[in-house]
């Protein structure tokens, strides 16, 4: 399953429990705007990333990191009052294991477009070229870990929140200066 049917999958109150209980949560309670329609998943995918004065390169990755995570906690929500089998778990696990691959490619990509539009040392965002390029490399290092997890186990979740842990710690702290903090969420 793509990431595209995920989304288009999700109720409205999937994306809701999305917002307000994601890792995310803080995010919106300090004013960072969330995408609910994408532009990632447009027609025009690319475009959006080139300019972070209008919502940003990161927001963006972050509303749809909101939504795997928010369908995940959806599913478990669901197995709370109906037992859950193994194979059950293996392929919720598989979605989220595939969806964060996905993602991770996208961002890697877009950033990758992000450098080549700059000949200098830093990128329009302030940020050098040499701390992107070692971002792309250390997101798909940690992406590629996960698939070395046995889906399906309190490991794999683990490693899943690590990860997330990761990004927030790491890749908002270095990012989210350089991006606007609008007043309310679309």
């Amino acid at each position: 399953m793509s990431i595209d049917d995920i989304l288009e999958r999700a109720t409205d109150e999937q994306r809701d429990i999305a917002i307000r209980e994601s890792p995310f949560k803080k995010l919106a309670e300090e004013g960072w705007e969330i995408y609910l329609g994408s532009p990632l998943f447009g027609k025009n995918r690319n475009q959006f990333w080139y300019n972070p004065s209008d919502g940003g390169l990161v927001v963006d990755y972050v509303n749809n990191m909101v939504h795997i995570v928010g369908n995940q906690l959806s599913s478990l929500k669901m197995a709370e009052n109906q037992p859950e089998s193994i194979e059950d778990k293996q392929n919720r696990d598989r979605i989220i294991m595939n969806s964060l691959g996905q993602l991770n490619h996208y961002l890697a990509e877009n950033l990758r477009m992000y450098q080549s539009k700059n000949e200098g040392s830093e990128s329009a965002l302030g940020i050098p070229n040499r701390v992107i390029f070692d971002d792309i490399n250390e997101l798909r290092r940690r992406a590629h870990g996960l698939t070395s997890m046995a889906i399906g186990t309190p490991k794999f979740v683990d490693a899943v929140k690590e990860f997330i842990d990761f990004y927030r710690a790491e890749i908002m702290q270095r990012y989210a200066p350089h991006l606007r903090s609008p007043n309310k969420i679309n």
